[in-house]
């Protein structure tokens, strides 16, 4: 068996022969033994003698790659280290093997030992550097034939690395290409979590970020969310996957990338069975009221970039009675005087919102002569509607002033979200007050502000619209309050009296009436 000093002197022989090392073979082949010895130490060193004279012996390349191979199975993980981190050196000088390394290198990603992960890391970096289009066949193929650890953490690394990728301009044009159909073909068959990475990978690429690469990224997306497959309510599965396709798509819309598809299957399939939506596997209603409010919010993002609907009066009146479902009924008595009415604000602002861009688009179905009815009815409710904000807005005035005790950040965060949405709903009711309805105004979404524009106001402060401000009155020198409307006497300036100054004359009696000043109160005279 080869010794350490055997190894190391079949090191020196191939070493001094530099370009013709390649004569030296039956040195190369006893170094190569040395995998098989019992000692961690001479199977190192074998790996790394190996791996450093590899490309002169072309003949003997698959042989060796296998006892490679071999030693990356090893329980020693001293040894796997050491081999992981010479298979990445191979495909500098012989990029033909990069694939099949990258494909082992790939499988010992599932190691729960940090250091040789990030080893592995390093490893398949070096390949993607040698040759791209190689280690990401190598990486996508176990990616595409896994189905668990390797699969999930092949799929981070690449999500992870895309940046780097391209900032070492490792990911050319035919590369980049490359890449995208791997991902095609990876999101054949994905999780929730698998199709987030593979969409942080491909957002991550130059390509996609042209309004053409952001069309054919939004295609991916449709593609993935499934529009020809009915809308069940009651499926996780199918609830998960909307709202995951939807997430993504948002950032894509422009006036140039239209939200046409989802905004029709939300409001031709989702909405007639919205009521409907429960999210079983977590026996949550909480959870189950949080994916119905996010996706009407979802909605009302997308219904600005909306093209032309081939359904556009379906869509309105399902938009329409989802809106009436919500909104306070006339018939009842939901204001009182101790606490706001019963209406989800934020829940009704996204319908109106929806529907004032939507009815735009198809004027008749409210001003029709044989639509009448509806308008009226229509007017009715938004007249109630209107009274109900207004209870609303001095029940929030209320609490932002403290008369009814303290209230805590949460709490003042929904209260100015609640007036930020009525100021939004009291907008559009008096557009669609107009005879016939103008559609003129213009609202930005109440939770698509940051909590520091609400209203005009900080989280910490009751400044807002609608809110009368509370202040600390000004104190005087005085220690008599000052009246209000009074004004203080202004003392007219006195020249110095003496022999220069008898000439000057005394100034005449100050005139308050006639005071004119700069804008401020200022008492600078013209």
């Amino acid at each position: 068996m080869t010794s350490l000093e055997d190894l190391y002197s079949h090191f020196s022989v191939l070493a001094e022969a530099k370009d013709k090392a390649s004569e030296h073979e039956n040195e190369y082949k006893l170094i190569a033994s040395a995998v098989r010895s019992s000692s961690s130490n001479e199977k190192r060193l074998a790996s790394q003698f190996m791996t450093k004279f590899f490309k002169f012996f072309p003949h003997l390349a698959e042989e060796n790659l296998q006892a490679l191979f071999l030693l990356c199975k090893d329980p020693d993980v001293s040894i796997r280290k050491q081999v992981i981190k010479d298979l990445g050196t191979i495909c500098r000088d012989c990029p033909q093997f990069t694939e099949r390394v990258s494909h082992v290198v790939t499988n010992l990603i599932h190691t729960n030992d940090n250091t040789e992960l990030s080893i592995v890391h390093m490893s398949l970096m070096s390949l993607l550097k040698a040759d791209p289009k190689g280690a990401m066949t190598g990486i996508y193929n176990n990616i595409i034939n896994d189905e668990g650890v390797i699969r999930d953490r092949a799929l981070g690394f690449l999500a992870s690395k895309t940046k780097y990728l391209l900032a070492e301009e490792i990911l050319t044009k035919d590369v980049e290409e490359a890449f995208i159909q791997h991902c095609r073909k990876v999101l054949e068959d994905v999780t929730g979590d698998e199709f987030k990475l593979v969409m942080r990978i491909l957002s991550a690429l130059p390509s996609m970020s042209t309004v053409q690469g952001r069309q054919n990224l939004l295609d991916i997306i449709t593609l993935e969310a499934d529009f020809k497959s009915k809308f069940d309510p009651n499926s996780d599965e199918c609830l998960d996957r909307l709202i995951s396709c939807v997430i993504e798509a948002i950032p894509l819309f422009s006036k140039n990338v239209h939200s046409t598809n989802f905004v029709e299957y939300l409001c031709l399939s989702v909405l007639p069975v919205f009521k409907e939506i429960s999210y079983c596997a977590a026996d949550s209603k909480e959870l189950t009221k949080k994916y119905q409010v996010d996706i009407l919010k979802y909605l009302a993002e997308m219904v600005l970039f909306c093209g032309d609907l081939g359904r556009t009066e379906e869509c309105v009146q399902n938009v329409y009675n989802c809106l009436i479902d919500f909104m306070p009924s006339p018939e009842g008595n939901d204001v009182q005087n101790d606490k706001p009415p019963n209406v989800e604000y934020l829940v009704v602002e996204c319908l109106m919102y929806t529907f004032h861009q939507l009815s735009r688009r198809c004027q008749q179905w409210l001003t029709e002569a044989s639509n009448a009815e509806r308008l009226k009815d229509f007017r009715l409710r938004l007249q109630h509607l209107a009274g109900t904000l207004k209870a609303s807005l001095k029940y929030v005035k209320d609490r932002l002033d403290g008369k009814s005790g303290e209230i805590s950040d949460s709490e003042r965060k929904q209260f100015l979200l609640t007036v930020e949405s009525t100021n939004n709903l009291n907008a559009l009711i008096k557009d669609l007050f107009y005879n016939p309805p103008s559609y003129k105004a213009t609202v930005v979404l109440s939770f698509k502000k940051p909590i520091g524009e609400k209203s005009g106001s900080k989280l910490g402060s009751s400044s807002v619209a609608g809110v009368k401000r509370s202040f600390t009155p000004v104190k005087f020198d005085s220690n008599e309050p000052q009246k209000k409307g009074s004004k203080t006497e202004q003392k007219m300036y006195t020249p110095p009296g003496g022999k220069f100054s008898d000439k000057a004359g005394n100034f005449p009696a100050q005139q308050g009436s006639n005071q004119r000043g700069w804008r401020g109160g200022g008492s600078r005279r013209w």
